[in-house]
């Protein structure tokens, strides 16, 4: 436990150092919302109840303030001292030239030594299965150690998935997995090969009884929504109007309540799971 808490903090302070060769005035960024959170929390909380509650409440909501304010710095410091070496993106650009442009038998030859394959696959299982278009086609995690091994995947943005658009229009629950090759060249090039394909389709059917089984999905989902559902109650009465109102999306004519919207997911991924199911 001490030799974690050490690392974490060499960890803390190496970022910290090298965010502010960036932001010269980082320690007053983040004490002056360090401290203007806490003023805002503790003040109202203190007149309308007391000091200890006041101040057991605004500690955490300023250090949750000071920590969010200092990582998009050190996130934004990253890239830009990234930005613009010479061979800082050589390896992400030689994955994707070799995905784009490798002919097949050299693609399967060495492929499983520039990914974890599992960790692609399963990105294929995944956002097909939720139809998670944009995760598929654009906006995704990819790590590369810089010491050597494999790249790995992680998932990311689900603003196109689960039975709505990006705008959060309703969109249909029978686009075959397959046909996400539209979005992604490695799918493509997995699904092309047999020797990859064949036992990834095989796969999906058994990930299907699974790891995504329905009932479990499901059981999952109702739990998720028992946990949000008062504040989710909360925010409508509050904010259903303007939700409506945004420009981004108030050409729509099928905004649903939110019990409408439980249901509706609910029921698209019953929907979904049956109509991959019936392929595989």
């Amino acid at each position: 436990m001490a030799g974690r808490i050490r690392t974490t903090l060499s960890s803390l302070a190496q970022n910290w150092s090298m965010t502010q060769k960036v932001y010269k005035l980082l320690p007053l960024e983040v004490g002056g919302i360090f401290l203007a959170t806490f003023v805002l929390v503790f003040v109202p909380v203190y007149l309308w109840l007391n000091w200890l509650t006041a101040l057991i409440l605004a500690l955490p909501m300023a250090l949750l303030a000071a920590t969010f304010w200092f990582s998009r710095r050190a996130m934004r410091a990253a890239y830009t001292q990234i930005d613009g070496q010479p061979g800082a993106y050589d390896d992400l650009d030689a994955l994707v030239t070799f995905v784009a442009t490798a002919p097949a038998k050299t693609f399967l030859a060495e492929i499983d030594t520039r990914i974890d394959r599992r960790d692609y696959e399963d990105w294929w299982i995944f956002v097909s299965l939720i139809m998670g278009d944009d995760s598929a086609g654009k906006n995704s995690y990819h790590y590369h150690d810089p010491l050597g091994g494999p790249w790995r995947f992680a998932p990311w943005d689900f603003n196109d998935s689960f039975g709505q658009t990006w705008q959060s229009a309703r969109k249909g629950f029978d686009s075959p997995p397959d046909g996400y090759t539209w979005a992604n060249q490695l799918f493509t090039r997995f699904l092309a090969e047999p020797s990859i394909g064949d036992p990834l389709h095989a796969r999906y059917g058994t990930v299907l009884a699974g790891v995504y089984a329905i009932d479990d999905i499901l059981a999952l989902y109702d739990a998720m929504i028992a946990e949000v559902d008062a504040s989710a109650r909360r925010d409508e009465g509050r904010w259903g109007q303007q939700y409506i109102d945004y420009g981004g999306w108030n050409w729509r004519n099928d905004f649903l309540t939110y019990e409408e919207e439980v249901v509706y997911m609910r029921q698209w991924m019953q929907d979904r799971w049956a109509f991959v199911d019936s392929i595989y």
